[in-house]
């Protein structure tokens, strides 16, 4: 495709060229499961909740995962918001559309980063080119076909959009232009705490920039007064409805806390270069224990090279822009709330940061190209093309890791032996499958790496229980609730176990102390009525039917 014939089409034209080659390579996914890594709990457990539109303001009182605890770290609102849009288009316990959606928040990511590109005056030939690479890129494939995964996705349509009216409100002075800055500024809060780090982003773009934005002296001083109290405003707003429906700072940790767990994860910053220049070791849930930095080391050395050998003729702020927008929305994935979960570096964090790595890359395109012969710029698209099409092919078959569930979790016990995490989720899609003695060997794998893994005790003590050996299914589950007193899987398991041995009164008082623990638990309401039923108590049984009738779980 030729520079004078790209630069002659119009944007819907180019749009259209990108949409047929994002289907082309994720129209696939529309045909996937879910995968049993959050999907499962946000939309299969979550159904109820997110199938009726009347709830949609209920979605900004508690966190992402409908815990209603205030003890989970995630309050993004707007991503249940969309889940619920699906389901009035028919999703339902099928997966397909949430998949479809998926792609198209993908494709709405591409045209805006198309848009973002020309804004930041690389021109057309260059914006689609570097809006193709990030269409097509491996590592990104998680956010597309992981339905979780568009959580990253909703965040950089929304911060793109964002900077996009940033950038036109500087220039122009318009209200209007300030206004839709800060709707999808606030917009990006309600989708992920990432945008928070945005701030900073739009701060250094505006200082890197100083000399165009404040040439006008006394009103840009204006434009930068009414945009800082737009922020303000909106970060009290958002903090204020996180505050009443979580409690507690964002992330829930100390600075110190903070300031350790980016310490601990910097080796990951080459895990992820390297997944972007060499896309060739991908994972649907890497730990650094099980991942090679080599291939990070060497495209970090060929960058700085690259910048060092161009350094007379590079666009310093733009270079110095793409590094700090890469590297502040890379902060998020480094920061561990829970001290005692291994760190996990998994690639759909790499969704919105990579844009800075692009916006590197066509710097240096650039540099290297002034004052070159055609036959060397030709030289230059060959390579792209190859590029393009190698990525586009490692990122099709690479996303068949996301059909079902085994597949996804095969990948990840493959990938990621050292983790206990994957094997007990293997052993989890192997227990729903019916398999249970290759669901024991990856329990009993998970807890050999961790003896305190969640949730493994309790799975095993169902497999135990399946065997009618419920004395050491009573033993699974007290171990799994030593770790975990408030689990609510496992006091309702262990109260089937004492109702299996005959010790009915010890099974009732599991099941109201799971009620206590989670309220919206059905089964244990339902055991309970069979319990006060069979006692003749009739009232507490009527009770609790009318109390699991007024939750909507009859």
């Amino acid at each position: 495709m030729s520079l004078s014939f790209l630069n002659s089409l119009k944007n819907w034209q180019v749009f259209l060229i990108l949409a047929a080659i994002v289907f082309l390579i994720y129209g696939q996914a529309i045909y996937f499961d879910f995968s049993y890594l959050d999907d499962n709990v946000l939309l299969i457990d979550n159904y109820y909740s997110i199938s009726h539109p009347s709830n949609v303001l209920e979605v900004f009182k508690h966190d992402v995962f409908n815990s209603r605890s205030g003890s989970d770290y995630f309050y993004r609102p707007l991503l249940t918001v969309s889940f619920m849009v699906d389901v009035l288009f028919g999703a339902k316990n099928t997966a397909g559309p949430y998949h479809f959606s998926n792609i198209l928040f993908h494709l709405l990511a591409v045209f805006l980063l198309f848009i973002f590109l020309q804004k930041l005056n690389y021109g057309k030939f260059l914006s689609f080119l570097a809006s193709l690479f990030f269409a097509v890129h491996p590592a990104l494939s998680q956010t597309v076909s992981w339905i979780p995964g568009r959580n990253d996705s909703l965040l950089a349509v929304l911060i793109l959009a964002s900077f996009i009216f940033l950038i036109d409100y500087l220039k122009s002075h318009k209200a209007i232009k300030l206004g839709w800055h800060l709707i999808f500024f606030l917009a990006a809060l309600f989708s992920k705490e990432t945008a928070l780090f945005a701030l900073a982003v739009f701060g250094a773009y505006i200082v890197l920039h100083r000399k165009e934005i404040f040439s006008d002296g006394q009103i840009a001083i204006s434009k930068f007064l009414y945009l800082f109290i737009g922020w303000i405003i909106g970060l009290i707003f958002w903090f204020f409805l996180r505050g009443q429906a979580l409690g507690g700072g964002v992330v829930n940790m100390s600075m110190a806390q903070a300031v350790r767990s980016v310490f601990n994860a910097l080796p990951a910053m080459f895990l992820y270069i390297g997944k972007i220049v060499f896309p060739f070791n991908l994972s649907v849930l890497p730990v650094l224990q099980d991942s090679t930095l080599a291939y990070g080391i060497i495209a970090t050395l060929l960058l700085a090279a690259a910048i060092f050998l161009n350094r007379r003729s590079l666009n310093w702020p733009n270079i110095i822009f793409g590094s700090f927008w890469f590297l502040v929305f890379l902060i998020p994935a480094s920061l561990q709330p829970d001290q005692q979960i291994a760190q996990l570096f998994i690639e759909h964090r790499l969704y919105l940061p990579i844009i800075g790595f692009i916006i590197i890359f066509l710097e240096i395109y650039l540099s290297v190209q002034k004052d070159r012969p055609s036959g060397s710029r030709r030289l230059w698209a060959s390579l792209f093309v190859l590029v393009i099409i190698s990525f586009s092919a490692i990122n099709f078959f690479h996303n068949r890791v996301f059909a079902d569930r085994i597949s996804f979790w095969q990948n990840a016990a493959d990938n990621s032996p050292h983790s206990p995490l994957a094997h007990r989720n293997l052993g989890a899609m192997y227990w729903l499958d019916g398999r249970a003695d290759e669901a024991g060997k990856e329990y009993e794998q998970a807890l050999k790496l961790n003896p305190n893994e969640p949730m493994a005790h309790n799975n095993l003590g169902l497999i135990y229980a399946q065997k009618g050996d419920f004395e050491n299914a009573v033993k699974e589950y007290e171990t799994e609730l030593k770790i975990d007193p408030y689990y609510g899987n496992a006091l309702y398991n262990l109260g089937l176990a004492y109702w299996a041995m005959g010790k009915k009164e010890n099974a009732a008082e599991k099941w109201r102390e799971t009620i206590v623990v989670d309220p919206d638990y059905f089964n244990a309401y339902r055991s309970l009525i069979v319990f006060y039923q069979e006692g003749g108590q009739k009232d507490q049984a009527d009770k609790l039917l009318s109390e699991l009738q007024r939750l909507g779980g009859l």
